[in-house]
């Protein structure tokens, strides 16, 4: 979406300095007018750089979760896929970071148990079932992820990331157990209605790649994205 920026500008003009026609804004505003207006552009560029992707290639989902904390945004290096996610949980998850080819970068959140998630050697996260807290904030509560080689859409894997306690269904109490279903990816998993008291998403760059996560967190991870390219 563009951005635009308008700022009314008084420029004095005496008898003795009159704007010739045609001459340029800064010359006419004086040194002083113009450094302002380059550390204005420094600012906007500072702020649209924090929150959007860094390049046309680039795209962020959804997040999914609540609407508290503050954006993070973890991007692996380039040249590298997000194969798994780093994290610390106490009763839901506090901190996430991407695993970029095994390897975890900097995430958001605070802090917990340690606890990671992973696919097999050879593949990457094509998709990641999210689960949130009854709540009214929505904390992130659990995390499924798909495993596919890369390029490929059919899931090869499908690894959880638990958090401690159990989820508590119309069936009874069931822990955070993902049973593979062969099929593409986002395909139906066994006692997937376990938990559908809790709110559930899907996030999926779909034919993209999966380069990072994004977000917003304070002391836990209140809603997680991805970015894709």
């Amino acid at each position: 979406m563009p951005f635009f920026l308008a700022r009314a500008i008084n420029i004095p003009v005496g008898p003795n300095r009159q704007c010739s026609r045609g001459a340029p804004l800064l010359a006419a505003a004086g040194r002083g007018l113009a450094q302002t207006r380059i550390l204005h552009v420094i600012a906007i560029a500072g702020f649209l750089g924090a929150s959007l992707p860094v390049s046309a290639q680039e795209a962020f989902t959804p997040a999914i979760g609540g609407g508290g904390g503050q954006q993070f945004i973890a991007r692996c290096p380039a040249n590298t896929f997000v194969t798994g996610v780093e994290a610390r949980t106490g009763a839901y998850v506090n901190y996430i970071a991407p695993l970029c080819d095994g390897r975890a970068i900097q995430g958001g959140g605070g802090s917990g148990d340690r606890r990671s998630a992973s696919c097999p050697a050879g593949s990457v996260v094509r998709s990641m079932a999210v689960t949130s807290l009854r709540s009214s904030n929505h904390l992130l509560k659990a995390l499924i992820l798909d495993c596919a080689a890369r390029g490929s859409q059919v899931r090869t894997a499908s690894v959880p990331l638990d958090t401690p306690g159990a989820f508590t269904s119309p069936t009874g109490t069931a822990g955070n157990i993902a049973l593979l279903v062969a099929g593409p990816v986002g395909a139906i998993r066994m006692a997937e209605n376990l938990n559908k008291n809790y709110p559930r998403g899907t996030l999926s760059c779909g034919a993209k790649d999966i380069i990072g996560l994004q977000g917003r967190s304070g002391a836990a991870v209140d809603a997680l994205g991805l970015i894709c390219r």
